[in-house]
Parts: structure tokens; sequence; C-alpha cells
């Protein structure tokens, strides 16, 4: 059995489709557009005034349009929904601020475009942050439809209480990639460069920023960096610059974008889909330039994500490197092989910065706002503020030191030191640390290739016919590999024996896909779409999933080639496979030949015992972050059925009283998405959980001092 498990991960998308078949029953209102050539000139002198190196993309449109005032409300094959379209003239994209987005248990939100060419969602309560606001990225459009789907009319669940209308162009049309690709200077470094060999954990700490200012009418782009604290909790702070999030509205209403970077050195774009909606202001100083907030959620495993090391040490570092988004391009990385002096900057406090004299390697520019500076033993020692540095004058750049923001004042809220040092242990320094370390301990790759087995690529026919795996004359352009496990285990990703990677127009892709089957693949579970020129053959290509696939027995994990048009023996994707095995040999190999899937030794042009070359990650439990229940005193015995179940669950407990019980359910990533207070009487206890999600959750039991923890599975 096998189930899809998605952690409740701010902007995450869970699953659903939007139910409105045709946008034309959609109200569409208009909104003003806006003077870009204007903006981008006014930007541009103001950045040239301050030194600062945010990017403005979007003006900030108010709204009063929600479920009580606007829309309207229809019903497709029995489900209620609420549409509302908005549109706007020569938006380069559209995103939004929800000012209200209160949800129902299995009430669910969509954006898209016209046409659903692209889908946004589904936002569930499980995106709901504490202030019940959602802030949406921008889709590539110059109109999109909101749509809410609903059991009982509830007219006060969402309001929109801004638009963000995209002047620049942040998003493109394709599916979840970036717009924004190389726009950067020529000299910037691409982090999975030589240059950033050496840095692949701490590039893990940096993510990239949209901060929607409602309160001064604009969005921008910046970069920001997880960091680690004394007592080794993993509550996820992250730092960056005053000027990008100014005050608790700012920090609530900001996305974070973690991994956006070409897949290698010079390579095509990256993936924009890894975000966190919202956050928490702890500290801030407009005499530094500094602000500290903590997320809504903790990253979950999938984003691989790194708090990285600090210094507030007041010596300066002997090299440095930053690791930053300029111009809100891919993720890159800057090197000065000098030690940073001590300077001041600007308006704010006096000597309260490094002074990088010249980048030796790369630069920043608008975007960079927020980045860490690293020194010689990768922990953090600055945030970048500002400076002259661009492409062919790579010179003056200034970064807050920590030690100053660390307590230079003494409120809570204008230092670091209270919430990176909270036990006020007088640490000088903190390394880097992985907040699933342990989980990571139990993760290998699984192949269905022994080691002493050669690698192969055979053609389909002959040279001119493509290869059996890959794009052929037979048309077979989808493959699976079953894979057998005795236990219970999490999938996080694959790497892939590439054999070839040619392509021909940007849309040639292939779908990484994960079913689950007897003797076939049977039910999808996950795929993931990228681009063919985002693998690079010969090498093993590793895919991170962008949920945990919870598995408890077979499965089949695969890929679906698209190349337009048709059949091209220039155009090539295929993935390595073991040499033939002979007659009895073993195989696990398949592939789709339209109608049927087949196994290879049985399709007449193939004919070979087989497996391919994909290795899926398998790890043991994942840990519940975010979540901290108390030690557990007395056993209560309980028992859960059915489990797994489809929405109904009974509890038998054996030890408790005839009195108030607390039940509580959590996602995987120890948020609470259920609560209940049961008067409890004897016999069984019936929890109603329709509604809930395809996944694994933690159900709670607590009477006095005792309490139990169970898993539970929900498969609908």
């Amino acid at each position: 059995m096998l189930f899809l498990f998605r952690q409740g991960c701010g902007q995450i998308n869970y699953p659903g489709s939007p139910a409105g078949t045709d946008h034309i029953y959609v109200p569409f209102i208009k909104l003003p557009g806006v003077d870009r050539d204007k903006l981008i000139s006014i930007e541009e002198q103001e950045r040239l005034i301050t030194g600062k190196k945010s990017l403005r993309f979007g003006k900030i449109i108010p709204v009063s349009l929600g479920t009580d005032n606007s829309g309207i409300f229809q019903t497709f094959n029995q489900l209620q929904v609420w549409r509302i379209g908005l549109w706007s003239p020569d938006a380069r994209g559209l995103g939004l601020i929800f000012d209200r987005f209160d949800l129902d248990d299995g009430e669910k939100v969509f954006v898209y475009s016209p046409g659903k060419m692209q889908v946004l969602g589904a936002f569930t309560r499980e995106n709901m942050n504490k202030n019940k606001t959602l802030a949406v990225m921008p889709l590539a459009n110059d109109s999109i439809i909101i749509e809410f789907q609903f059991k009982t009319n509830r007219k006060d669940a969402l309001h929109i209480g801004s638009v963000v209308y995209d002047y620049l162009g942040i998003y493109s049309t394709i599916g979840a990639k970036d717009g924004w690709y190389n726009a950067s200077g020529s000299c910037n470094v691409d982090i999975n460069c030589t240059e950033g060999q050496d840095w692949q954990s701490e590039k893990n700490s940096v993510c990239r920023k949209f901060i929607y200012k409602s309160d001064q009418g604009y969005s921008e782009l910046c970069t920001g960096v997880l960091l680690s604290n004394t007592s080794e909790t993993d509550v996820p702070y992250l730092l960056t610059s005053n000027h990008c999030i100014e005050n608790s509205s700012h920090a609530e209403n900001t996305l974070f974008v973690f991994q956006y970077e070409s897949p290698y050195c010079e390579g095509p774009d990256g993936f924009v889909i890894k975000s966190i909606s919202g956050s928490d202001l702890k500290a801030t100083s407009e005499n530094l330039d500094f602000t500290l907030v903590e997320l809504n959620k903790i990253p979950p495993i999938t984003y691989n994500p790194i708090y990285a090391g600090w210094s507030n040490l007041d010596i300066p570092p002997d090299n440095s490197v930053t690791i930053h988004h300029p111009n809100g391009d891919v993720k890159k990385i800057s090197v000065d092989n000098d030690p940073a002096v001590v300077a001041s900057y600007s308006d704010f406090d006096d000597n309260a910065f490094w002074n990088i004299l010249q980048w030796d390697i790369g630069t920043t520019e608008a975007g960079s706002s927020g980045a860490p500076l690293f020194d010689q033993d990768h922990r953090v020692m600055g945030i970048l503020s500002g400076g002259d540095a661009s492409c062919g004058n790579s010179v003056n750049d200034y970064f807050l030191r920590l030690t100053n923001a660390w307590d230079d004042y003494s409120s809570s809220g204008e230092q670091l030191k209270f919430w990176l040092d909270p036990e006020n242990s007088g640490a000088a320094f903190v390394n880097q640390r992985d907040p699933y370390a342990a989980a990571k301990l139990d993760c290998d790759t699984v192949s269905n290739i022994s080691i002493a087995e050669s690698k192969k690529i055979y053609s389909y026919i002959n040279p001119d016919s493509g290869t059996i795996t890959g794009h052929n004359t037979g048309l077979l352009i989808q493959y699976a590999e079953k894979f057998l496990i005795g236990s219970e285990r999490n999938i996080t990703g694959v790497r892939i024996n590439v054999a070839r990677a040619i392509w021909s127009e940007n849309s040639d892709s292939v779908k990484i896909k994960i079913w689950y089957g007897t003797n076939q693949p049977d039910q999808l579970l996950y795929e993931k779409k990228l681009q063919i020129k985002a693998f690079v053959d010969s090498v093993y290509n590793f895919v991170d999933f962008d949920s945990v696939i919870n598995v408890t027995s077979g499965f089949y994990l695969g890929y679906e080639i698209s190349y337009y048009p048709g059949f091209s023996a220039s155009t090539q994707f295929a993935v390595f496979h073991a040499e033939d095995r002979g007659v009895g040999g073993t195989n696990t190999a398949i592939a789709f030949n339209g109608s049927n899937w087949i196994e290879f030794p049985d399709i007449p042009e193939i004919a070979i015992n087989t497996s391919l070359d994909l290795q899926p990650v398998i790890c043991g439990e994942i840990p519940s972050l975010g979540i901290e229940l108390p030690e557990r005193e007395n056993d209560l015995n309980i028992v859960v059925y059915p489990n797994p179940g489809s929405g109904l669950v009974t509890l038998l407990p054996d030890g408790f009283n005839n009195s108030s019980v607390r039940v509580q359910v959590y996602n995987m990533a120890g948020y609470v998405l259920k609560e209940f207070n049961i008067e409890f009487t004897g016999g069984k206890i019936d929890l109603d959980l329709t509604g809930m999600a395809t996944g694994l959750y933690f159900i709670r039991i607590s009477q006095g001092t005792k309490n139990e923890t169970l898993k539970v599975s929900i498969i609908r």
C-alpha cells in the first residue's frame, strides 16, 4: 500500500484541481494599469542615491474583493465554488495578498490563468498562518481567476486586500519556471560552478525573497539567510536587511523561495516552487539595517534546508564569500580573497559595516540586499546593505557586521543575541546545522542494477530509430522501473543515469513519476516536470522531489518524455540500463505503448531482460519538526482503526477515566490541523477526519498527565 504525503510548508500546493470549466462565466474586475518605464526609472534613481540593493518588480494595487462582496457563486458537479477574475492591461504578472484567508477542513483555493495553462493551488487550511493571511506568487498573465471550493456557504472566508502588478515579468509562462533568469550581469558566477564547490551546504541556507509592501505601494526582491542558534532548536530564523523587511506587515507578506538555482554551471533556469509564505518579525533596526524573522513554517526535508553558522567576533574575515540573487537571478557566488575592513556606511551607525574593497570573483546587484557574508570558516559575519559594486566596477560593498547587530541595542526587538543565544551562553560563534541530519543518516539510494553489471544504451532498431529507453520510432515515450521494499519508507528524490539529453525546443521536457501498482503502474502518486535542457548526459542527475512520498510496499518509478513536434533522431532523451541479462534473467523495466504497459522482454523491438538505472533516495522516518510533545508518563494503550482509513477513525482506549480528553491531529511537519475536546463516557471515540488530504498524520490523545501519540494513514 502506498500513499502520497505532502508536508505543510506555506506556499506548497496541495492535491486538487479547479472545478470551473469555462472562464466566460467568471465576472472580471478591471484593475488600473501602470507606467512601467516611469516606475523603473524612479527605482533606478533611488538606488543610485541610496546604494540599496533591493529590486522593485511590482506595483501594489489596493482592492477590497471577497466572498462577502464580489464574485459569483456557482455549482459544478455538485461542488460549490466562488470565483472572481482580475484583469490589468499590460501586466506581465499578477499576484495577490489575501488579508483574510480563513478556510475550514476540506476547502480549497486555486489561482489560475484563463484556460488553466498556469495553476497555483490547491491552497488549503494547511497554508493558513496565525494571522489568517496569505501572500500568493504572481502568475505570468494579465488576467487571473481565483476559485474557492467549499462545502457550506461561508461569505467571510476570503478577502483580497491587494493585487501585485508585476511590471518586470518576474515569472514566465513555462509552468514553475522563472522569467527573470539570466538577468544579472555577465560577471556573476553560478553557485554550482567550480567556485561554489566548497559552498554546496551553505547555499541551502540562502533564499530569494518577494516582499509585498502594501503600506508603500510596491513589491521587491531581496536575499536572506537561515541562521542556527546556540540551543540547536529548529526555529527557522531568517536574517535579512531592514530596508527589505521593515515591519510586521512586510514580514507577514513575504514569500521565501528556496533552492532557486541553475542545476549546473551556466546551465538553464531553476525552479521556483519551493517557497514558504509569511513570517513573524522578531527584531529589526533602522540604525543598523537588519531584520530577523521567524518563518511561518519550517522548511521541509525536500527543501534540504541548512541553518547557517555565524560569528559575532569583532575580527575581520581573512577572506569572504557571499551567496545571493543578483537582479533576482538564480543563486550566484561572489568571492573576495582579501580581508574586509571596518567602515561606516550611509546614515547608519558608525563603524558598523564590513567593507569589501573589491570582489575578485563576481559582484552584487539589486536583489542581493540581505545576502550573507561568510568568513573563511563558512560562518555568517554580515548582511549586505548596499554599495557601489557592479560588473566592470566590483568595488565597495557594505555588509552590516553581526557583532554590531548582536547587542549594540539592549531591546530584544533590536538585537540578535536574544534570539540566537536564547540561553545566554555567551557563545561567540556556532557552526551550521542540518535540522534533518538524523533522518538523512537513514537515507540511501536503491538500485536494481548490481555493481558488477555494465550500464548500456541500446538502439531501438537502428541508430536512426532512437533508443529503447528514450524517444524512438515506436513512440514508447513512457518508461517505469519496479521497486520492492519491506517496510514503510519515504522517497525524497531520485538519481537518474542520463545517457542522452538533446533538445531542440524549450518545451522538450521529461516528467519524473511515481506510481502505485502491483503488476504495472496504476495510480499516479507524484510527478515533476523538467525541461530536457536541465539534464546533463553521461552522468547521474539528481532530481529532488517537492513532496515526500511515503511507501509501504512496491512502487514504480519512471519518466515520460515530451518532444514537439514528432520524432527526430537528433532530439533524444534516454536513460542507461543494465546490459541484457539474457533468457531467464531478471527484468524490472516496462514501457507504455500508448494503450498498455508491456515488460521489456515482451516488446519485439526490445526483447531483453534489464533494469533502468533509476535510483530512488529512500529514507526512514522524517522528524516532526516544530512539534514538541511532553514526555509520556503513562501509556493509554489506545487502538486506532481502520488504519489506513479514508476519514472516519475510531479510537479504542484502555486506561481512560470518564472525563474530558483532548485530541489533536498533527501533520508530519508538526502543525495542528484539528483539535477536539471530548467528554469520554467509556467505550470508543469516533473522529471525523473527512476532508483531510491523503497522507500520514499524528493523533495525540491527552488526559491529565497521560498522553499517547499514534500514527494514522489517510488514503483517498
